[in-house]
């Protein structure tokens, strides 16, 4: 039954992300951001399904893919962010050889980011909250004209930082 409810709102945001990427007119990096929040918007409207999904759901990689495994069926919710990235690499926008070093980060760091959010909302309205009230979150991994810290945290290096 769980996993029934985790299965049908995985067939809604899948629809979701349809939309954007049937967009041809978007580029990659724009596809990604809107993914992304269209994901994050997801998840703080379904509040609860949000927390059985991070009860019942794992992670593996195969193939350099990641995969949601529920109830032992594996799903690739997460391969159109991938797709973008790598179409990404392939432009040179991002010096990374390795989508699924990125993919990993941009996980983690949303469902960190949806986690606290769920956490600390105290209004009654949570759809009512865009992700564009947080630019830092966005620009922390969404503005990849950036790419070094991509690619050093690729190859296993802190990121080099400028002095003025």
């Amino acid at each position: 039954m769980l996993t029934a409810i985790i299965r049908r709102n995985q067939i809604e945001i899948t629809r979701r992300f349809q939309i954007i990427l049937d967009d041809v007119s978007l580029n990659p990096l724009v596809k990604l951001k809107y993914l992304i929040s269209a994901y994050i918007k997801f998840c703080l409207e379904f509040e609860d399904t949000y927390k059985l999904y991070t009860k019942l759901c794992s992670i593996e990689i195969h193939d350099n893919r990641l995969y949601e495994i529920i109830g032992g069926e594996k799903y690739r919710i997460f391969s159109s962010w991938q797709d973008q990235i790598e179409t990404l690499i392939s432009e040179g926008m991002i010096s990374c050889n390795k989508s699924i070093d990125i993919i990993i980060l941009i996980w983690h760091i949303t469902h960190g980011y949806i986690s606290n959010r769920i956490s600390v909302i105290l209004s009654t309205d949570k759809t009512s909250y865009q992700v564009i009230h947080s630019p830092a979150f966005l620009r922390l991994f969404l503005n990849f004209n950036n790419s070094r810290l991509f690619h050093s945290i690729s190859m296993g290096n802190e990121p080099k930082t400028q002095t003025g």
